[in-house]
């Protein structure tokens, strides 16, 4: 058990993969002298495509793995987690957690068009988060919101393919129909996607703002700490520690790729999920 002071403990972000790597990167950016710890379930991923009981199970064991490591606060680093699982681990685990919202009230604050666009897994495409927020934000203002999806846009930024013929032709399938019925503001509901802006105002110039959940969860994380007295105090810079359940060298290969750094081999380590007792359960 760690039994170092509570606000010197690290701060856990949970992801299905890499995706969650964008919102680490602002958290870093904003919380500069805290620790975290990152774990990405590469293993099983990409979660959206699987159901979502499946994915209770899956993040429950991640979660657990994470938790042995005492951190103050747990950051959920994707909307299909937290549409999934949010409220259940809020009811079985003591610590705070922040959920990864998508983005849709900042788009609708934004749009001249009064149509956006949401570009996201299938299961936050389903899920009640999103029509919650829709219901909430882009019904009475009037804003119409186009959902786009896919299974394979997921698993090749897993890949660090986000610049690719693939990944091109992907986009234009799911963005063209958004781009025709003027949608002006892009809601990036994956945390994976933001590694996509580049491509995506390649392909289409000035056609879309982005919006992205990264700036609102480091916010609230801010927030969360200052409330709960729990900030570090060190005059000294943080480190990162990164956990993945699938293979370590596929990771810090992909990981490199998306943020452009090296990943020495002591900060990266394998974490392992049963996966079958898992999804028998």
């Amino acid at each position: 058990m760690n039994t170092s002071p509570q606000n010197t403990r690290p701060i856990g972000i949970l992801d299905s993969g890499v995706g969650g790597l964008s919102i680490l990167c602002e958290l870093q950016r904003t919380l500069p002298q805290e620790d975290f710890i990152y774990l990405g379930d590469t293993l099983h991923a990409p979660y959206g495509s699987r159901d979502e009981r499946d994915i209770r199970n899956l993040i429950d064991q991640a979660a657990s793995i994470l938790l042995r490591h005492s951190p103050k606060a747990l950051v959920l680093g994707s909307s299909t987690i937290t549409t999934v699982a949010l409220d259940h681990l809020r009811a079985i685990h003591s610590l705070p957690i922040v959920g990864t919202d998508p983005a849709v009230s900042l788009a609708v604050g934004v749009t001249r068009s009064n149509v956006i666009g949401v570009l996201s897994t299938r299961a936050t495409a389903h899920g009640e988060l999103l029509e919650a927020l829709i219901s909430q934000f882009a019904t009475p203002a009037g804003v119409r919101v186009m959902k786009a999806w896919h299974n394979d846009l997921v698993p090749l930024i897993e890949r660090g393919e986000v610049d690719t013929p693939a990944i091109r032709a992907l986009l234009h399938e799911l963005l063209d129909p958004l781009a025709q019925q003027g949608a002006d503001q892009l809601v990036l509901a994956s945390t994976h996607f933001t590694f996509l802006r580049p491509i995506i105002t390649a392909e289409f110039g000035n056609t879309f703002g982005f919006v992205d959940s990264a700036g609102s969860v480091a916010t609230g994380v801010v927030c969360l700490l200052d409330q709960q007295r729990l900030r570090n105090s060190s005059a000294g810079s943080g480190s990162t520690f990164y956990l993945f359940t699938g293979d370590t060298e596929h990771a810090r290969t992909t990981v490199a790729a998306l943020l452009r750094l090296a990943m020495p081999d002591n900060l990266v380590q394998k974490a392992a999920l049963d996966v079958r007792s898992a999804l028998a359960a």
